[in-house]
């Protein structure tokens, strides 16, 4: 935090002034000199120069790194921090279990496939809000099943199901 105050403070402005002076005379010397602007120190000095800003923004941004990774090990078992939840196999999960639910018709009765699909969702629907089909009204199954036949998967379905009858 002691860079924080010297960089807030301007205590090292005038060093960076005179560092960056410097470079600006090493290069005017070497023009004297006969060195033209292809000339590789004459880049080397130009490409030194110290921007005060950036310079510190890479000091207190090291300084905090570690800081801030001790901070958030240490607050890990947080009950207000975020869970360690595997994401990639609760969605597997997810899609395992909305492709068991649908059962694959093996004659060319699209209806029956496309109905199939449409109490899948309907399934999977109510398993992620945590409640049972069983709770619903046949009006509200019904509402539901044509809010998601109205979807873009289901719609793609049954593109797909014309194509191939097999899905």
């Amino acid at each position: 935090m002691t860079d924080l105050e010297i960089y807030i403070d301007g205590f090292n402005d005038k060093g960076i002034q005179i560092a960056n002076a410097f470079l600006d005379v090493m290069k005017c010397k070497l023009t004297e000199l006969g060195a033209d602007s292809t000339d590789a120190f004459a880049s080397v000095f130009d490409n030194s120069h110290i921007e005060a800003e950036q310079y510190y923004m890479n000091i207190l941004s090291s300084d905090l790194k570690s800081i801030v990774s001790d901070l958030r090990s240490a607050h890990m078992k947080d009950s207000n921090t975020a869970s360690d939840i595997d994401y990639q196999s609760m969605v597997k999960n997810i899609i395992d279990d909305f492709a068991s639910q649908i059962p694959t018709t093996s004659d060319d009765d699209t209806e029956s496939s496309n109905d199939a699909y449409i109490n899948g969702l309907l399934l999977l629907f109510c398993k992620n809000l945590e409640m049972k089909v069983t709770q619903l009204s046949v009006e509200e199954k019904q509402t539901l099943k044509e809010i998601f036949s109205r979807s873009k998967p289901a719609k793609e379905h049954r593109k797909l199901r014309r194509r191939n009858p097999k899905l």
